[in-house]
């Protein structure tokens, strides 16, 4: 999809709370789908939303099965696949994205040789090969015995970080002092019991509040989500916890994922559900790489079978840029000049999926074109 096509992100550092971040992305899905019929809805909302295709495809396929009444199967393989897909967006954004946008990288880590990269045919032979090339070119240690050091435990993460070799270590050491200095107060998004049981809520938010899915809410409030909700939540308590987290923690949240999909635990990482709601309307939810995607669909039938009559999409990039949101929040704390550093290590903490364009940057530096994704 083209950029304009997809939308932009305009970001205003230093400006008032809620004015922090503009959005251009439209709401496609339910422009494209509606009356269309149910069999196209997948392959459809996987082109239109092609960066993360594969969860974007496998949440459409049990939020129509949802629809239509039909309980969801999911196979082995499809949970390798998905587990497969997002471990490679962590791999793109930490490899890619995070050294073209923090200054002073010196070099960014490998890709090659990466048995995720490019994707794989079959996901369960590159994650099982994952691991060890893990070990091999960016942790300089066993994965297991990094997990087991590290994963919980912030201070030997940035232990690691100073002394262990490769550019990996390198780039999150050179960038370490900035990001925990910069606080990301809010409310991340937990899919515990306590949030599950509100999903139907939330779907009618989504089918019949004009703009709920370009601005969404948690029951009134704003919320966030991604690898961190996963790694510090407490699913059993609420849905919305908060988390006085900085950038340096949403970091590792996402390192600190990647390693553990590799693990043979890895497949316990990342939940999804679905469940019908009657009047033939369907909701299926997926933790992706970004986060929370939630697509709700309502079917009609004519005489040549089941159409689609709403559709909506919530991506995680609605709920992390939400101008009110943790983001939103600490932009505003930021100077309204000489922050662009700054500003960058914020947007690459929650990770967007559409182009950003930092308002009142130097011309020297140019729009950050390269995060046009979707």
């Amino acid at each position: 999809m083209s950029a304009d096509l997809a939308g932009h992100l305009f970001v205003h550092p230093g400006a008032a709370a809620g004015a922090t971040l503009r959005s251009t992305r439209p709401l496609l899905a339910q422009r494209l789908l509606e009356g269309r019929p149910v069999r196209q809805v997948p392959a459809l909302v996987a082109a239109v939303y092609s960066l993360c295709a594969h969860a974007q495809r496998w949440t459409a396929e049990r939020a129509v099965q949802a629809a239509l009444g039909k309980p969801a199967v999911i196979t082995e393989a499809e949970q390798q696949a998905h587990q497969a897909a997002t471990a490679r967006e962590h791999l793109l954004r930490i490899a890619h994205d995070w050294p073209r946008l923090w200054p002073g990288v010196a070099a960014a880590p490998p890709l090659r040789g990466c048995p995720l990269w490019p994707a794989p045919s079959d996901a369960a032979l590159g994650l099982s090969r994952l691991a060890d090339w893990l070990a091999r070119h960016w942790l300089g240690e066993p994965a297991a015995a990094w997990w087991a050091r590290c994963a919980n435990d912030a201070e030997a993460g940035r232990q690691w970080a100073a002394e262990a070799p490769g550019a990996l270590a390198a780039m999150l050491h050179s960038q370490a002092g900035a990001a925990m200095a910069l606080a990301t107060p809010g409310a991340s998004l937990v899919m515990g019991p306590a949030a599950q049981a509100q999903l139907a809520t939330l779907a009618q938010g989504m089918l019949d509040e004009p703009g709920f899915c370009a601005q969404p809410d948690w029951a009134g409030q704003t919320a966030d989500t991604g690898p961190w909700s996963r790694a510090h939540a407490h699913p059993g308590e609420q849905a919305l916890q908060p988390q006085c987290l900085t950038v340096w923690d949403r970091w590792w949240a996402r390192l600190r994922e990647l390693v553990q999909l590799a693990l043979p635990q890895g497949h316990q990482v990342l939940a999804h559900g679905a469940l019908s709601l009657g009047s033939s309307t369907g909701l299926a939810w997926t933790e992706t790489a970004r986060g929370l995607l939630v697509h709700v669909a309502q079917l009609s039938d004519d005489s040549s079978g089941a159409r689609v009559q709403r559709y909506r999409v919530l991506a995680p990039t609605e709920w992390n840029f939400h101008p009110q949101g943790a983001l939103g929040q600490a932009l505003s704390a930021l100077p309204v000049q000489g922050s662009e550093d700054e500003a960058h290590r914020l947007i690459t903490a929650f990770d967007p999926c559409i182009g950003i364009e930092l308002v009142g940057a130097p011309t020297a530096r140019p729009p950050v074109e390269t995060l046009t994704y979707a």
